[in-house]
């Protein structure tokens, strides 16, 4: 073996090295004494203020769960409170595993790029942190999700870091922030999610008899039972969505809202949608849920008699996934596993069209564009274009302009 190192340079240098370095890694001090792992931020704008939160791990003996701890502190900025944060814990606030940062809606109100400076200019890449805004209190929120198996951190693992659910929702970061920011039309859209108010019951019940206890002391004999109902709260997801534009928060979408944008969503797979008040053979005013398991999406922008046309072809592989009906017979179960009906076919393509005419509708009405369609005419960069380009301040107003067609193919899948 020393023979052969001798001969071989490269195995040489490598062991010097290693004797060399080792002594010194050894004797570095634990990441968790130096420096707050930090797993999530909450930003909440109060007043003149901002309230920063962070989330950190408090290491635990090996086999147990993670403890999750919150650490607030106010300042004028950011930057500031996080420095504060510093101070009291006596530590720097490490952000290299931040799985989220979520913000209140009086903070998305303010300049969101000067939230985000701190983060952005540390030489951990920041831009992987998920965002998530909350309507009340990012703080409340962190509070809730203070296990890394929270329904919260469930979510976020599975929507954001996973292939498997990952097709569900599409999880906004501070890189694709910066990617709107620096954008023509500087929109984006973020996940919204709440708290609710669940009330648990809550029993307890004591009861002794006479007697002595370990001490030698007696206790009387009573018993006694007390319900009380505590109130407490939950992670609520409703898959809303809020809508940034210029650097501030500009509308919150509906539920409903929000699931008509997703079929403008190239990067959403898997849906779901309802057919309803449907009737044909035995079926009568029937409710038929179909889940979407695969979605191909493809747009394409042209000019045509010098109007601006933006195409979307959508292929949806389907099945059916719930009928309710009264008195469904054993032919209504049949029909719906064979092929499917032209005239179910254009009643499931007229339920799709009229939800993405809806979402239409609602970004032109109110000045939004978080579907690419400018970008991908800027791409063209015809004479058509610039001629419509040139008149614009706001280059937003470019998509009321844009006339959508909307084509919808279905592969059914038994």
């Amino acid at each position: 073996m020393l023979r052969y190192v001798w001969k071989n340079k490269i195995a040489l240098i490598l062991l010097l090295l290693s004797f060399w370095l080792l002594p010194s890694v050894i004797s570095l001090s634990e990441q968790s004494k130096t420096e707050s792992i930090v797993t999530a931020i909450g930003i909440d704008k109060n007043n003149e203020e901002y309230e920063v939160s962070l989330q950190y791990i408090v290491p635990s003996p090996s086999g147990s769960s993670e403890e999750l701890k919150i650490i607030s502190q106010k300042a004028n900025t950011v930057g500031s409170a996080i420095e504060k944060i510093k101070l009291k814990l006596g530590k720097l606030s490490g952000f290299a595993h931040c799985r989220f940062l979520a913000f209140n809606d009086e903070a998305g109100k303010q300049n969101f790029t000067e939230i985000l400076d701190f983060l952005v200019r540390r030489k951990t890449n920041t831009n992987n942190i998920i965002l998530i805004n909350t309507p009340e209190s990012a703080k409340d929120l962190l509070s809730m999700s203070n296990k890394l198996d929270s329904d919260l951190y469930s979510f976020l693992n599975n929507n954001g870091f996973s292939s498997e659910f990952g097709d569900f929702y599409d999880l906004k970061t501070i890189g694709d922030y910066y990617g709107s920011y620096f954008s023509p039309v500087k929109c984006m859209f973020v996940n919204s999610v709440g708290l609710k108010s669940a009330n648990k019951d809550s029993s307890s019940k004591t009861s002794s008899s006479s007697g002595s206890s370990e001490a030698g002391e007696g206790v009387n004999a009573s018993s006694s039972e007390s319900q009380t109902k505590q109130e407490d709260k939950e992670f609520e997801n409703k898959g809303e969505l809020l809508i940034i534009k210029n650097e501030k928060s500009l509308l919150t979408l509906t539920e409903e809202e929000s699931n008509n944008l997703s079929w403008f969503n190239a990067n959403i797979k898997r849906d779901t949608f309802s057919v309803e008040n449907y009737s044909e053979g035995h079926l009568n005013n029937a409710s038929i849920l179909f889940n979407v398991f695969n979605k191909i999406y493809k747009a394409k922008s042209y000019f045509k008699e010098g109007k601006p046309y933006f195409q979307i072809d959508l292929k949806l592989y389907v099945r059916t996934g719930e009928v309710v009906a009264q008195d469904l017979k054993q032919q209504d179960y049949e029909v719906l596993q064979r092929k499917y009906s032209k005239k179910l076919l254009e009643s499931m393509k007229n339920t799709i069209i009229s939800s993405m005419q809806k979402a239409e509708k609602h970004f032109k009405d109110n000045t939004y564009d978080v579907i690419d369609c400018y970008n991908s005419f800027y791409k063209i960069n015809s004479s058509e274009f610039k001629k419509i380009n040139n008149t614009l301040q706001d280059k937003s107003d470019f998509i009321k302009q844009v006339n959508f067609v909307y084509n919808i193919d279905f592969v059914q899948a038994y």
